[in-house]
């Protein structure tokens, strides 16, 4: 028993050598004929990466920009529903103004549930109201003040 299986494995060997010759002499000619003068660099192959892998980034990123500036957006925009404010009231809570086909509704949003709180006539809440135009601070001048009283002497 122990010479048949010492004759199998013998075969195999011999067959795994026969098949392989052709192979192995071709990577021989290989290594002849291209010396190792010839073969880039690491650094030159590494650059090579680099470059390809920002090239195939950049087309990514440009298809990308090209979807999101001609995609059809008129089925997004003419949708019935339009959040107009939001309001947090908590960390989980907060008050929604939407209208929906021309009707402004309030809405109560938490973590578990949106109530409808009171529902306008579309006018009824304009969107920006300025009650009191001398109301309206001026940032500059205020920020400039809250500086001068900070500042501290040297």
């Amino acid at each position: 028993m122990n010479f048949a299986s010492n004759k199998f494995g013998l075969q195999i060997k011999l067959f795994c050598t026969i098949s392989c010759a052709p192979i192995l002499a071709l990577a021989e000619q290989a290594a002849v004929e291209q010396p190792i003068a010839n073969l880039p660099s690491a650094s030159t192959q590494l650059v090579q990466v680099f470059v390809a892998l920002g090239f195939v980034l950049a087309i990514i990123y440009a298809l990308a920009w090209f979807l999101k500036r001609f995609s059809n957006q008129s089925s997004l925009s003419a949708s019935p529903i339009k959040v107009l404010n939001s309001t947090s009231m908590g960390t989980r809570e907060k008050l929604v103004l939407a209208e929906v086909n021309g009707q402004q509704i309030l809405l109560g949003v938490t973590a578990h549930s949106i109530n409808a709180l009171h529902s306008f006539e579309q006018q009824s809440i304009p969107e920006h109201v300025v009650e009191n135009p001398e109301a309206v601070v001026d940032f500059k001048a205020k920020l400039a003040g809250l500086m001068a009283v900070n500042k501290k002497p040297v």
